[in-house]
């Protein structure tokens, strides 16, 4: 008879003899571990090419030259070509403004796609300046915020 205090110990016992492919051992509990964690770290250590490449791809100005230490000018069309020849990787320090800082590629790019405008809102705020007759140029890295705010202030009804 089973009591209530020693019940899941011979559960467990009674599964492994009948049933041992259900139970595991402590040493395979402890090598299952250790396969998550170096799979974990794995992972890790291949996010900042994975997120390099899926920007990359998602980047809305493809012709943009940027400015790579070390390398030169490119463009960001050629980029993931250099990253798979090995001339490039996510830690390449790069700059869009000879004036700005060197940032690596990864950050840059980061950054870029969530902080700086879309190409629908540049083409969207061209069509309004050129509505409104404004020739004022619009720079590819212009914030979120900052375009909103032109966007806003053209758009909307001017009180006299």
């Amino acid at each position: 008879m089973w009591d209530a205090s020693d019940g899941e110990k011979r559960f467990v016992e009674e599964l492994r003899t009948r049933h041992p492919e259900v139970i595991r051992s402590e040493g395979e509990k402890q090598a299952r571990r250790r396969r998550r964690q170096k799979q974990k770290l794995e992972r890790e250590a291949r996010r900042p090419l994975i997120e390099t490449r899926n920007n990359l791809t998602d980047f809305p100005h493809k012709e943009m030259l940027l400015e790579a230490k070390d390398i030169g000018p490119v463009r960001v069309r050629d980029i993931k070509t250099n990253i798979r020849s090995g001339v490039m990787s996510p830690e390449t320090l790069i700059r869009y403004r000879s004036t700005d800082e060197w940032v690596e590629l990864c950050e840059f790019l980061n950054d870029w796609m969530k902080s700086k405008a879309t190409s629908r809102q540049i083409e969207y705020l061209t069509a309004l300046q050129r509505q409104h007759g404004i020739a004022d140029a619009i720079p590819l890295d212009i914030s979120r915020r900052d375009i909103s705010a032109r966007i806003s202030a053209i758009a909307s009804p001017k009180e006299t």
